[in-house]
């Protein structure tokens, strides 16, 4: 068991290093729009995901290219092209995000 939680231990610090390792990516989380379910500064783990792999009620990390940040918030509406997301403490939906913009689905938070 101690050698289980010493490769998870190191993993994890390798994502911190590398940002991106096999598929998966260690985001910190900023702000509230997701609040209960993240909290302001929070590291969450999610996985690289193909085009359109998403499902309603998913949360998923969009890159938005006017802020030109990772976006993380769930998939309210999915449609052959692209996804309407809202973040669970938002009040208002995000503008329609192409899939090819969606590349991670939040995995462990």
């Amino acid at each position: 068991m101690k050698n289980i939680f010493k490769i998870i231990v190191v993993i994890i610090l390798f994502v911190i290093c590398m940002g991106e390792f096999m598929g998966y990516q260690l985001v910190f989380t900023t702000g509230i729009s997701m609040y209960p379910t993240f909290r302001d500064k929070q590291f969450i783990l999610a996985k690289e995901v193909e085009m359109g792999e998403l499902q309603e009620n998913d949360i998923g990390l969009y890159w938005n290219p006017e802020t030109e940040t990772w976006i993380n918030h769930r998939v309210i509406y999915k449609t052959k092209t692209g996804y309407i997301f809202k973040g669970d403490n938002n009040f208002y939906f995000d503008d329609f995000v192409p899939r090819e913009l969606v590349k991670y689905k939040v995995i462990v938070y």
